[in-house]
């Protein structure tokens, strides 16, 4: 009768171990899911980001110097007007409100070598779960984004 007693309170000494396990592996799935979630939003951010950068720099590339085309100076790729390059990235940031559609955007560069433009915008995002993760991140994770283009420039026969 004895070794059942002992037994049975030796049963008695585990009872809510389960629970503190589920409880433990119930907490690693939640921080695994706050960071999963925060690296999905900064990454979908970044990417769309990236979008706009590149369409902004597409624009840009449009605005030819037309002075040097006309002059004979242009070769092998359309010489762009910094100044009109520059009012065009303006003018796409305003007509895509892209200012509405990311926190904090800003327009960091717009450079014209001649023949090729780069845009860089930077933006910041906001964690789904900044909380749980610790106030460094509470305005957000800053992300920026540079594209560049350059345009063929073939002349009339």
């Amino acid at each position: 009768m004895r070794r059942r007693a002992r037994g049975v309170r030796a049963m008695r000494d585990d009872a809510g171990q389960l629970l503190l396990l589920v409880l433990l592996y119930a907490l690693v799935a939640a921080g695994l899911v706050a960071v999963a979630t925060g690296a999905a939003a900064v990454f979908l951010h970044r990417r769309a980001l990236a979008s706009a950068t590149d369409g902004a720099a597409l624009a840009a590339v449009q605005g030819a110097d037309e002075a040097a085309i006309y002059t004979g100076r242009a070769d092998d790729e359309l010489p762009i007007d910094p100044a009109l390059a520059r009012t065009i990235v303006s003018g796409y940031v305003a007509d895509n409100r892209l200012a509405a559609r990311f926190p904090g955007f800003a327009v960091r560069s717009v450079a014209v070598d001649g023949r090729t433009v780069t845009v860089t915008f930077a933006s910041l995002v906001r964690l789904p779960f900044v909380g749980v993760l610790g106030a460094e991140y509470e305005g957000g994770v800053p992300i920026d984004a540079t594209a560049r283009a350059r345009a063929p420039f073939v002349a009339a026969p």
